[in-house]
């Protein structure tokens, strides 16, 4: 068995390692997806405050249309106010390249409606 009291899941925005989404994976507290995104949510007792982690599969694009994906994931994440003691952890598919910065923002604020995150 794992020891997870001594675990830290996330240093600020990036996921520390593999091993690590295994044990987030095996924590979860709630899993929503559609055809662009899987949002997996856990409920963190250790903190007092929201944090998230960001994952573009190399199979989306090059490393600048991976970063820019994740900088307008970030932007829609910094306007919406979602409930502490949460970790969300937002894996981004590849159908995503096919919709702009307005339709990702309504997909994501659909999915974290339908967690009731926000």
């Amino acid at each position: 068995m794992f020891n997870l009291q001594n675990t830290t899941l996330f240093i600020g925005t990036t996921v520390v390692c593999f091993f690590i989404f295994g044990i987030f994976y095996t924590l979860v507290y709630k899993i929503t997806s559609n055809a662009y995104f899987t949002i997996y949510i856990k409920e963190n007792n250790e903190n007092h405050h929201f944090r998230y982690a960001i994952s573009v599969n190399k199979k989306i694009g090059k490393a600048v249309v991976r970063n820019r994906i994740k900088r307008q994931i970030r932007a829609i994440i910094s306007q919406i106010n979602i409930k502490d003691n949460l970790d969300v952890f937002i894996i981004v598919r590849s159908k995503v390249l096919d919709i702009d910065f307005n339709e990702m923002n309504k997909q994501i604020l659909y999915l974290l409606r339908k967690q009731k995150t926000l």
